[in-house]
């Protein structure tokens, strides 16, 4: 019998790495979660542009997990590349991670409004009494399809009707079909809705069928095949530097000052 998939396996904290000069340690740059990321492949990992690049800013990036015994010490895993598609909020990571489960990705069906979805990930996860990394979980439905006009890509996206509080951005937005759970979109903000004084929060998702039209020459060009997909015409090619100086190539042995 298969062991079940445990969500952990799926979905983790960004956090950011760097090496202390004074002891030659590497130790979290900041006591902060800057983001969630879930693996769309094997080493490959999918999450915010913006998570990313707030990460670097700090340090090395990194995913870590959930330890599963009480009061152990959270492992990292440094990304050894780093690719960024500002245009749509979109950052690839380059990592191993023991277990980590590919979600299952969904291109040709899109969500309909009032259809319920769900998410998981690490907003405001750090506990400040006692610095633990609690996971949070959400749970609505669809208000809209839409362009996502706040990028300057302006791709595909949904509405929906949960808040997107710090650190949930590149969470995987699940839909559980009869076959079990479906990773449409990633969350990426949290946007504001209204007129005349009046507005509403809502969560704002990116539609994963964008993966579609990214190019990662490292990778081999257009990731499309990695699902055995046709490529999108006129596709986006990754940027190789992210802020901070974090090559998009980078040896995992080495760690910024």
């Amino acid at each position: 019998m298969a062991r079940p998939v445990k969500l952990f396996n799926m979905v983790f904290p960004v956090i950011s790495m760097r090496k202390n000069p004074a002891t030659g340690r590497v130790e979290t740059a900041t006591n902060q979660i800057y983001g969630t990321a879930f693996p769309i492949a094997p080493g490959l990992f999918m999450t915010a542009e913006h998570v990313a690049s707030a990460a670097a800013a700090d340090g090395r990036v990194c995913v870590s997990r959930i330890p599963s015994n009480p009061g152990a010490q959270m492992p990292s895993y440094p990304a050894r590349a780093c690719y960024v598609f500002p245009e749509f909020d979109v950052g690839l990571l380059v990592i191993d991670v023991p277990d980590a489960v590919p979600v299952p990705l969904v291109f040709d069906q899109p969500l309909d409004n009032l259809q319920d979805v769900e998410t998981t990930g690490f907003p405001l996860a750090v506990d400040p009494e006692w610095l633990r990394v609690v996971p949070r979980s959400f749970k609505g439905s669809v208000v809209t399809r839409r362009t996502v006009f706040e990028k300057p890509g302006q791709p595909a996206g949904y509405e929906l009707t949960f808040p997107a509080p710090p650190g949930l951005s590149g969470a995987p937005l699940f839909y559980r079909a009869t076959t079990g759970a479906q990773c449409h979109a990633m969350v990426i903000s949290e946007v504001g809705i209204g007129t005349a004084g009046r507005s509403v929060q809502f969560a704002l998702a990116l539609d994963v069928r964008i993966l579609l039209s990214l190019s990662v020459k490292e990778l081999g060009g257009s990731l499309a095949p990695l699902w055995r997909r046709p490529a999108e015409p006129a596709p986006a090619i990754a940027e190789k530097q992210l802020p901070g100086g974090l090559a998009a190539t980078s040896d995992s042995e080495t760690w910024p000052d």
